[in-house]
């Protein structure tokens, strides 16, 4: 099972997501921004890193990919269903891009069929 970080700024959707990875298993932490995404990742290392790509602030989930990348597998997640969306989430690192409202059992898949083993 993987250390899962969820970037989300909305709380309801940033819950649900962090309640169903840990309950099939998963440890997991939480962000409700860019710049505590950061420092979150630093401190706890996560070998998944689940990012809504539309955040407020100064640190969008784009920014963020391109900081954390080669440190853990990333999947986005967004609203933001266009090529050009879809396309530069895969350019700032991410593996895989879902799209909103989330499948959760497509998201849990995913998760969980990343080998921990070769990370870091």
């Amino acid at each position: 099972m993987a250390t899962v970080l969820v970037l989300e700024d909305d709380a309801g959707s940033r819950d649900m997501l962090a309640d169903y990875l840990s309950d099939n298993g998963h440890t997991v932490v939480t962000a409700s921004c860019g710049r505590e995404a950061i420092l979150v990742a630093a401190a706890h290392r996560p070998q998944v890193v689940l990012l809504d790509l539309g955040l407020p602030g100064g640190i969008d989930g784009w920014e963020v990919a391109r900081r954390l990348r080669g440190t853990a597998v990333l999947f986005a997640t967004t609203g933001y269903v266009h090529d050009a969306a879809i396309r530069a989430a895969r350019e700032d690192g991410c593996e895989q891009v879902f799209f909103k409202p989330l499948h959760l059992d497509a998201v849990l898949a995913a998760v969980s069929a990343v080998d921990v083993t070769t990370i870091r």
